[in-house]
């Protein structure tokens, strides 16, 4: 036996905000929620030092090869390789560029080598007659 009873479903449709503005409506864009990332760093995460990069990149991707320079040795070992996007470099240097400014704000300007006053000297491999 049924009741006699009809459910409906009412579907209502509002206008989105292109259609508001193609009207001349001035509407509030909706503001991005920030999205927490938890982030693990693994107890046994080895810290890497280097003091030597190489860049290459390609149409579609970004390569960094971190290596270690030793005094007096004219060879480099790579330690780390990081591949990433072209948007991914650019909001890693910009993270870079905003650290280091801090840094230089609270310990002072990192200064370059050649701004130092120090030479390149000329390398020599080999014996020299």
């Amino acid at each position: 036996m049924t009741s006699g009873r009809k459910s409906a479903t009412l579907e209502m449709s509002y206008p989105s905000h292109a259609q508001f503005a193609e009207r001349g409506v001035a509407v509030a864009q909706p503001v991005p929620q920030p999205t927490q990332i938890n982030i693990e760093l693994p107890a046994d995460l080895e810290a890497v030092y280097s003091n030597f990069a190489i860049i290459n990149h390609s149409p579609s991707e970004i390569v960094i090869d971190f290596a270690r320079l030793l005094p007096n040795i004219p060879k480099a070992k790579v330690y780390t390789r990081i591949v990433m996007t072209p948007l991914n470099a650019k909001l890693v240097l910009k993270a870079l560029q905003d650290n280091l400014a801090k840094y230089e704000e609270k310990f002072g300007e990192i200064r370059l080598p050649a701004e130092a006053g120090f030479e390149a000297q000329e390398r020599t491999i080999g014996f020299k007659h």
